[in-house]
């Protein structure tokens, strides 16, 4: 019994002194321990590519290289060419290449070369934003079906 009791007050001096360490520690060293959480905030960041003539064509493949590293490519998997490309009014549908950012400027850049519009710089702040690209570098010819009709009298 008095083993019970020498282990039951070696207990609670064990405890009163980690209680007291503690009290002492955080009142004379100030410590503490904070944990901040940032949310990050994403941006839709689109490229549309303004069609060119009428009726309106559209280049594919074609791609944005945002800062240099990150790139899209429409339509998804075809790879840009290293000179020309294709113009259609059925390729609108890869008209526009989007990328989900964070406040802050970007550096893009516009492939294929040849392109009408080569890149630039965009600032995003609190908002998405759309960059308009100027459509390929074509010559647009415009038909024009005439239909006469002529009387013939004898």
């Amino acid at each position: 019994m008095a083993r019970q009791r020498l282990i039951a007050i070696s207990l609670a001096l064990v405890i009163v002194a980690f209680v007291a360490g503690t009290a002492f520690g955080a009142v004379f060293f100030k410590a503490s321990v904070s944990h901040t959480s940032s949310r990050l905030t994403l941006y839709e960041l689109a490229f549309t590519q303004q069609g060119a003539c009428s009726p309106a064509v559209y280049a594919a493949p074609w791609g944005v290289v945002l800062n240099g590293n990150s790139a899209v490519i429409e339509p998804a998997g075809q790879i840009i060419p290293t000179s020309g490309y294709v113009a259609q009014p059925s390729f609108k549908n890869y008209s526009v290449i989007e990328f989900a950012v964070t406040q802050g400027t970007y550096e893009y850049s516009i492939e294929p070369s040849g392109m009408a519009q080569s890149g630039g710089n965009v600032t995003m702040s609190n908002s998405d934003m759309t960059v308009i690209v100027a459509g390929p570098t074509i010559s647009c010819t415009t038909t024009i079906n005439v239909t006469r009709s002529a009387t013939i009298e004898p």
